[in-house]
């Protein structure tokens, strides 16, 4: 009874630990054009918070409340030996928010360097994934002017954006179960950055474990609508009665949404998805009264289908180019035709092959005050 009464026996005091914040993977520069020694190694850039220095009312912003080191090595476990000789404290996984990696090295596979992060017991699967268009170490040193720690900056961008339905969720751990399997294939956050600013540009698009492309912001949320149900981001439609005005809805609610596949009489596939969406107008630039009925249902009409023909252009260049099944569909044929996906040797090349069938229903709930009403 006393060993088990013996309470803090393994305690770590927090001021004792590298707490480690985010981290970002590039491929490590080249000292001269000749030398190939270094040709294939990884840099791994770590975020670190400054805790001895963060207590009190004068606690550091921004750029001071962190440090960022870079260490580099054939291999991710490499890289963080020689980090952490470097440091007088032994590094902490448990906080990180965001890994990040430079797209250069995503489009050669990233799966052989999930294999350090999975092993450790200490990392956060429930960190975010994402891909950077430039070094992943710039991102980590761009601090937004209010950012107070600039992970934290980062990792609430992407939790807020996830809250309000605006972009794909892609915790670590997600990413690293669709790897495994064969019927979808993994997706990432595509983001930019400048010394000063971070921004959300789209969806990473991977087949397998290479990045193979990204969909644009409206292409993102076409594609959050049909695989997560979330709203996305406004729409912008024809008016009805002058092409030249446009008229802004919001979408504020998915009430249903069914993908499913079948199989057509010459052995292609179809893949079906059915939608119904609600939505409101948010801003109009034509003098036209929506809530005259025969306005109304044109324009519930106009919505249906430019948001059909949207969704079937960000399937068909996801299909077609990237030849990526990132919806799931594959997932349905294992699910619900099982005798059939026992036949499929490879459900990429179905996948490319088969034919969509998309059907949309927009219901508008609210039309806004009339335009100029009064005028």
């Amino acid at each position: 009874m006393t060993v088990l009464l013996s309470s803090c026996w393994d305690l770590k005091d927090i001021d004792n630990r590298a707490i480690v914040l985010a981290i970002g993977i590039d491929y490590a520069d080249k000292p001269h054009a000749s030398n190939y020694e270094s040709s294939d190694q990884i840099a791994v850039s770590l975020q670190l918070a400054n805790i001895q220095r963060q207590a009190g009312a004068n606690a550091p912003r921004g750029e001071e409340a962190v440090t960022i080191i870079t260490g580099t090595g054939k291999n991710i476990s490499m890289a963080m030996t020689h980090l952490q000789e470097r440091l007088q404290y032994k590094l902490f996984l448990g906080h990180v928010k965001v890994l990040i990696f430079n797209q250069e090295v995503a489009k050669n596979g990233i799966n052989k360097y999930f294999n350090y992060f999975r092993n450790s017991a200490q990392f956060n699967r429930r960190s975010y994934l994402l891909i950077s268009r430039n070094k992943a170490v710039e991102v980590l040193k761009s601090v937004p002017g209010n950012a107070t720690i600039p992970a934290m900056y980062l990792f609430n961008v992407v939790d807020r954006s996830l809250t309000q339905g605006k972009m794909p969720e892609v915790p670590i751990i997600d990413f690293i179960i669709k790897l495994e399997k064969k019927g979808i294939d993994p997706k990432a956050i595509m983001i930019d950055s400048t010394e000063k600013d971070l921004r959300y540009i789209g969806t990473a698009v991977f087949r397998g474990d290479r990045l193979v492309g990204h969909l644009n912001l409206n292409e993102s949320w076409d594609l959050i609508r049909l695989t997560e149900g979330k709203v996305g981001g406004e729409i912008d439609v024809q008016d009805v009665e002058d092409e030249l005005g446009k008229i802004a809805l919001e979408i504020i609610n998915i009430k249903k949404n069914k993908m499913w596949v079948e199989i057509a009489e010459d052995g292609n596939y179809i893949l079906k998805i059915n939608m119904r969406i609600e939505g409101r107008i948010v801003s109009q630039e034509i003098k036209n009264d929506y809530s005259k009925m025969e306005l109304f249902r044109q324009l519930e009409n106009r919505a249906a289908k430019e948001i059909a023909r949207d969704m079937v252009e960000m399937i068909y260049k996801t299909q077609k180019k990237y030849q990526a099944d990132i919806f799931g569909f594959g997932k349905e044929v294992q699910a619900f035709l099982p005798q059939e996906w026992k036949r499929i040797h490879n459900w990429r090349n179905k996948f490319i092959n088969s034919t969509i069938d998309l059907n949309v229903k927009f219901c508008l709930r609210r039309t806004g005050m009339s335009y100029f009403r009064g005028h």
